[in-house]
């Protein structure tokens, strides 16, 4: 309790705090993997396969691939203080690159 009677209110995580500033990044890169796959399915398929299903299904595909990189990356980002954060300043920026890519690629 604070001094004006009120609750403190409870500490979140710094993951959320930076996912909340970054939303608006998060809905612009999901909006351009939408329309990235669909040009992919338009300019790449047979005409036989240039079906709504197959559209869907490039959609999801590509947003799932978005939110999976800027979940690295918020991840990453969100623990620059944290011991992982330290040794992943040190290492070159190849090995940071590789380590984000696997990471991405894991689940």
């Amino acid at each position: 309790m604070t001094r004006c009677g009120r609750s403190t209110p409870a500490a979140r995580p710094a993951i959320v705090r930076y996912a909340n500033r970054h939303l608006g990044f998060l809905a612009g890169l999901l909006i351009a993997a939408v329309a990235i796959g669909v040009a992919y399915r338009y300019l790449f398929d047979p005409l036989g396969e240039r079906t709504v299903l197959f559209y869907i299904r490039s959609c999801i595909h590509a947003m799932g691939l978005t939110f999976a990189g800027w979940a690295v990356h918020l991840t990453f980002a969100a623990v620059p203080r944290s011991r992982l954060g330290g040794v992943l300043r040190r290492l070159p920026l190849s090995a940071e690159f590789v380590i984000k890519a696997l990471t991405m690629t894991g689940p």
